[in-house]
C-alpha cells in the first residue's frame, strides 16, 4: 500500500513529526480486521460501564473509514465481561488470548481487575487504556502496556484535601475507607495530604462492611471530627451515609470518586443530600472542547453523554491514533499491522491536542501529564453539581 505523509497523521492528531520512530521490529496481528477489546462489568447492567462502551464504539465508527482509506484495516471492538468479579480474571484473559487480531483493550474494570489483566497483557505487550483505574500502583509498577487518562488517587487526594482544609475550614478529619486498594490509596492521600497541611486526622479506620459501622460510629461522636471523608465504593458509603444521618449525625460527608455513579444517591436517597465527593470524571459542563461529541453520542444513542463517556471517548481514540502512529512511525508498508510493542511505543509517545478531554500526553510511568479533577455536591433533587473544578500536574 501507498505510504501516506506525515502531517496526513497530523490531521488525525496522532503524532508529532519530532517524534522518532520506535526501533521495535513490525509484526503482524491476524489480518487486517483490527480488535479492540472493551473489558467491564457488562452483566452487572453497571451504567457507568455501558457509557465507556457505547463512546468506545462511537471512536471507532468515526475513525473507521480514515483507517481504511489510509491503512487498509477494518476496526472493530469485542465487548468482554468482567463480571466486576477479581476471580473472571482468568476467563476475561482466556478470551483475549484466543483473539489473534487483538490489538488493544479499553478497560471500565474496578482498579483492581485492570491491575490484574495489565500485569498479565504485558507478557504479550498487548497495550491497555483505562477509563476507570486510579490506583496509584498501576503506574508505579511502571507497566510499558497500561496508560490512563484518568488522574491517580494521589493527585484526588491531595485536591480532596485543600477542599476540606480551604472550603469546609476542617481542623479535624475522620477518615474511613472500605479496604479496596483503590479506597486505601485515596485515603492514605487524603491523611498525608491533610497532615503535611496541619490538619489533625483523628481517626483512620477501615470498613469493609457495614458491620463496622456501630463502632464507627460511636468513635465520631467522641471526636466530633470537623469533616468525615469516605474513600471506597458507592454500595457502602451509601449505606455508611445513612448510618450517620440515622444516627443524627450532621457533620459534613465528603468522599471520593467511588461515589460518582448514580448507585450512590439512589442507595443513600435523601442521606446524600448535601454530601460532596470529588471525581476525576467531570459533568459534562466541565469539558470545553465536547460539544461535537455529545452531538454525536445523542444522534447514536437517543441518549446523553456522561462524562465518563467523554473520558472513553478520548480513550478510545488515543488508542487508535497510537495504532496509527506507530504504522506511520515505523516508516514501513501502512497496509502492515505494527507490532504490539511499536504499538506501546506509539501511545506512550502520543501528544494529541484536539480531544474533547483537551490536550492529552503521557508521562514515563503511563499518567496523563495534565489532568483536572472536580468537587462535587449533591443537591436536594439528588442531582450532582460541580462546585469545583481544578487542573494538576502528574
Amino acid at each position: 500500500m501507498k505510504k501516506i505523509a506525515i502531517g496526513a497523521l497530523l490531521l488525525l492528531g496522532a503524532a508529532q513529526a519530532t517524534d522518532a520512530p520506535s526501533q521495535m521490529d513490525d509484526g503482524g496481528s491476524g489480518g487486517k480486521t483490527l480488535h479492540i477489546a472493551i473489558v467491564g462489568p457488562y452483566s452487572k447492567n453497571d451504567p457507568v460501564a455501558e457509557q465507556i462502551r457505547m463512546a468506545t464504539e462511537l471512536a471507532l465508527e468515526e475513525a473507521k473509514d480514515y483507517i481504511s482509506v489510509n491503512f487498509g484495516w477494518h476496526l472493530d471492538t469485542i465487548t468482554v465481561d468482567d463480571e466486576d468479579n477479581l476471580n473472571s480474571v482468568s476467563k476475561v484473559l482466556k478470551k483475549l488470548s484466543a483473539d489473534n487480531r487483538l490489538v488493544g483493550v479499553v478497560t471500565a474494570s474496578n482498579s483492581d481487575i485492570t491491575a490484574a489483566l495489565v500485569e498479565q497483557l504485558s507478557k504479550d505487550r498487548i497495550p491497555v487504556i483505562s477509563s476507570t483505574a486510579t490506583s496509584n500502583s498501576l503506574t508505579e509498577r511502571n507497566f510499558l502496556n497500561f496508560n490512563r487518562l484518568i488522574p491517580r488517587e494521589s493527585t484526588q487526594g491531595a485536591v480532596v484535601a485543600d477542599f476540606m482544609k480551604k472550603s469546609l475550614s476542617a481542623k479535624k478529619v475522620y477518615i474511613l475507607n472500605d479496604k479496596t486498594s483503590t479506597g486505601e490509596d485515596l485515603a492514605t492521600a487524603v491523611r498525608s495530604n491533610l497532615t503535611q497541611d496541619k490538619v489533625e486526622v483523628v481517626s483512620y479506620d477501615g470498613i469493609p462492611d457495614k458491620t463496622y459501622f456501630a463502632p464507627t460510629l460511636i468513635k465520631i461522636r467522641n471526636y466530633k471530627p470537623d469533616v468525615i471523608f469516605y474513600g471506597g465504593n458507592a454500595e457502602l458509603g451509601a449505606e455508611l451515609v445513612k448510618a450517620l444521618r440515622d444516627a443524627d449525625i450532621s457533620t459534613p460527608f465528603v468522599g471520593g470518586a467511588g461515589l460518582d455513579t448514580p448507585t450512590y444517591t439512589r442507595l443513600a436517597g435523601k442521606a446524600a443530600v448535601g454530601t460532596y465527593f470529588s471525581t476525576v470524571v467531570g459533568p459534562i459542563e466541565g469539558y470545553a472542547y465536547a460539544d461535537d461529541f455529545l452531538k454525536n453520542f445523542k444522534k447514536t444513542y437517543k441518549k446523553e453523554a456522561t462524562g465518563w463517556a467523554i473520558l472513553a471517548y478520548d480513550s478510545a481514540k488515543v488508542m487508535i491514533k497510537g495504532i496509527a502512529r506507530a504504522a506511520v512511525m515505523r516508516d514501513t508498508d501502512l497496509g502492515k499491522v505494527p507490532s504490539n510493542n511499536a504499538i506501546m511505543d506509539g501511545i506512550r509517545g502520543l501528544s494529541a491536542q484536539d480531544l474533547a478531554t483537551g490536550d492529552v500526553r503521557f508521562n514515563k510511568k503511563g499518567d496523563r501529564s495534565g489532568t483536572t479533577l472536580f468537587i462535587m455536591k449533591v443537591g436536594t433533587n439528588l442531582e450532582p453539581t460541580m462546585i469545583r473544578k481544578v487542573g494538576a500536574e502528574q
